[in-house]
């Protein structure tokens, strides 16, 4: 009688910790599910505009996020140095300008040939950001538009800089990361120009 009542609560606990079918499907739907989202959400992220600089941790761009964003940002100062040979009143702020025009214009050739190799395709226009810059600036005239001008310069290059070194450092594709040590020296010179000329035309030397 006892062996006969320890095997009939032997076999109910058993049949209480078995997971039922329907329970298992539950789980292994679920596991499938958060995967899918994952694979979504990285498939998402792939596919967004290059991220600016400053926003977020730069060494998380991925391959194609930093070349769009390499892309974009190298089309941005040429558009941005174009107008300052405009408009500028400052003989060092146009001196500049035609530099950032000269230096940019060649290295976004060496972009999208990375960009080729990848597959990335190269961007026709400027993105909304960079279009609101564009337009700010280009309501300004004379020394005032100096000013605005090497601030942006000044920002720029710090948040652009901050990307290239990140990705020097930080990237898994050979090439990108070659292509970031390679570009990081020059805009260091770059950013320190756009420091230097600031300075200058801060000083109330605008010609």
């Amino acid at each position: 009688m006892r062996v006969t009542m320890c095997l009939v609560v032997l076999l109910v606990l058993g049949l209480l910790l078995t997971p039922s079918p329907s329970a298992q499907t539950n789980r292994e739907t679920g596991s499938q599910t958060e995967t899918q989202g994952q694979q979504d959400k990285d498939r998402d992220r792939e596919h967004q505009p290059g991220m600016q600089s400053g926003e977020g941790d730069q060494a998380s761009m991925t391959p194609t996020q930093f070349l769009r964003h390499a892309m974009m940002a190298n089309m941005a100062e040429v558009k941005l140095g174009q107008l300052a040979t405009e408009r500028a009143s400052s003989s060092q702020v146009k001196q500049f300008a035609q530099h950032m025009i000269d230096s940019h214009t060649k290295a976004n050739e060496k972009v999208k040939e990375i960009a080729k190799l990848k597959g990335v395709e190269t961007p026709t226009d400027l993105d909304e950001k960079h279009k609101e810059t564009q337009e700010r600036l280009s309501n300004l005239r004379g020394s005032e538009f100096d000013r605005a001008y090497m601030e942006h310069m000044v920002k720029d290059h710090k948040e652009v800089l901050a990307a290239f070194t990140a990705q020097s450092k930080n990237s898994k594709d050979e090439e990108v990361r070659g292509l970031a040590t390679t570009m990081t020296p020059e805009l260091e010179r770059h950013l320190q120009m756009a420091t230097d000329t600031r300075q200058q035309i801060g000083a109330g030397r605008a010609e």
